[in-house]
């Protein structure tokens, strides 16, 4: 399950993951839990840390905190209220996803980041051998 947004700074749409800010104090688990009511309109049944990264460790100490939900959800209430920030929902097979990887259509980083660590840690099927790299054992042709 993935989000879709158009994201202005690149002036495209994406596929991402539910994610925004934790308030002061809040912790990262109840930060991601309510971004993805607010973004998805579902509440996830249980929510486990996945990754810990920081997306530019040259230049600031931003950490981001990846979550993955196994056990379902249930439906809560999505704030489509911003309208610069409007939230589709897009179930996608993991193949696609990897192949979409592989393709370059998918730019998000913490997608890419969850993916990978998903598979790492045996909560996701290995990364396939996909698109104009699969037979090489590089990825190159």
């Amino acid at each position: 399950m993935l989000t879709r947004q158009y994201r202005y700074p690149i002036g495209r749409w994406i596929y991402d993951l539910p994610a925004g800010a934790g308030q002061a104090g809040e912790p990262p688990q109840s930060a991601a839990l309510r971004e993805l009511e607010e973004e998805t309109g579902l509440i996830a049944k249980d929510l486990q840390p996945l990754h810990l990264y920081y997306m530019n460790p040259g230049r600031s100490a931003w950490p981001v905190h990846v979550f993955i939900c196994t056990s379902g959800t249930t439906k809560g209430h999505a704030d489509q209220s911003d309208p610069a920030e409007q939230v589709r929902l897009v179930r996608m097979p993991v193949r696609e996803l990897d192949a979409r990887i592989a393709s370059q259509e998918i730019v998000d980083p913490t997608l890419i980041v969850a993916r990978s660590a998903a598979a790492a840690q045996g909560m996701l099927p290995p990364v396939q051998a996909i698109a104009a790299g699969e037979g090489s054992p590089c990825g190159i042709q």
